[in-house]
């Protein structure tokens, strides 16, 4: 709708200034609306097994996903640009899945794509595709919004990082790193940590 509106293409505002306060939602709480909001989230927590496939679990499989987002936002605002329509309305898994209908093959294939790989990869859709996260990650960047962060007196303990289903702690040199765009704020980390030096 941004681009849209940049274009001089009649919108819905309303979806607009829906978007606008989760921004700030996001600002003041962080990525709640990914964690504890999405309905397609959910559904992808509901399908997928852990434990069973760990391969996707790996630094390059999470950069992989990273940059595979990353292309298709590039490739959704391309095709605003030149078609000044908005097409993954129509083929979106969100819409396919609880609407139960799709307007050509294209969302149906895109679905089962969705729901397979949900089993193998938690929140494939999340990683990899969806642009609301992007962008919604990008607010961590602001100053004074509200991120999750470990504390100085972290042991370096592995944890955290084992716990993160999101895989936005990692390892490096025997330390957890928070990446902040990539937490959802589940709270599985601040749970499973026994000195509590996980806080907002």
């Amino acid at each position: 709708n941004v681009v849209l509106a940049i274009l001089g293409v009649k919108i819905n505002w309303q979806a607009l200034l829906w978007f606008l306060g989760l921004i700030s939602v996001t600002y003041l709480f962080g990525k709640v609306w990914c964690g504890w909001v999405c309905h397609l989230g959910a559904l992808q927590e509901f399908l997928y097994i852990p434990k069973k496939f760990e391969l996707f679990r790996s630094r390059r499989a999470q950069n992989v996903m990273r940059y595979i987002r990353y292309v298709l936002l590039t490739a959704l605002v391309l095709q605003l640009i030149f078609t000044k329509v908005i097409l993954f309305n129509e083929i979106g898994p969100f819409r396919v899945a609880f609407n139960l209908f799709s307007a050509n093959t294209t969302g149906y294939v895109l679905l089962a794509i969705l729901l397979i790989s949900s089993v193998f990869i938690y929140r494939p859709f999340c990683k990899a595709v969806c642009p609301i996260g992007l962008i919604l990650g990008w607010i961590s960047k602001i100053p004074g919004s509200s991120i999750l962060g470990i504390g100085n007196d972290c042991k370096g303990c592995p944890t955290c990082n084992n716990a993160c289903q999101m895989d936005a702690i990692t390892r490096e040199n025997r330390e957890s790193v928070m990446n902040n765009p990539d937490c959802i704020l589940c709270g599985d980390c601040i749970d499973s940590c026994k000195i509590d030096t996980l806080s907002f």
